[in-house]
């Protein structure tokens, strides 16, 4: 959870400082902060995250990053890239394409995380504005 923060007219800027907590296999609390930048039809955001294992004592840096265009106001694509680094383990890093369709306060968004590889998802969300 966290408070939205957002200024400027032709150039916007936003920032949302987050806690959370995550439960499982490992759980702990979690601090974050998400930052955007709009100009036009064009967005960059990234949601960035930081876990403490307090049952293994490390942690880990997570970001999923976004840039993409808004040629109308209901359609929007771009690319995505997810940053994962557990403690004490070299980064990991991939990318793929985003395409995205708003419908009254819905917003329906398609990630393909790295196409044809080995390891490649797909991760579908949806978000309700109000």
């Amino acid at each position: 959870m966290g408070w939205n923060f957002e200024l400027g007219d032709k150039v916007t800027f936003g920032f949302t400082p987050m806690v959370g907590c995550m439960v499982g296999d490992a759980g702990g609390p979690i601090v974050g902060l998400e930052v955007s930048v709009g100009w036009g039809p064009l967005s960059f955001s990234s949601q960035d995250e930081w876990v403490y294992d307090v049952r293994g004592g490390g942690g880990f840096f997570y970001a999923w990053t976004e840039l993409d265009v808004r040629p109308w106001h209901w359609l929007r694509a771009g690319v995505v890239a997810q940053r994962t680094r557990v403690f004490h383990t070299q980064r990991e890093v991939v990318f793929g394409p985003l395409v995205g369709v708003t419908v009254w306060r819905l917003d329906l968004t398609a990630y393909w995380v790295q196409p044809r590889g080995i390891d490649e998802f797909v991760v579908v969300s949806l978000g309700i504005t109000f």
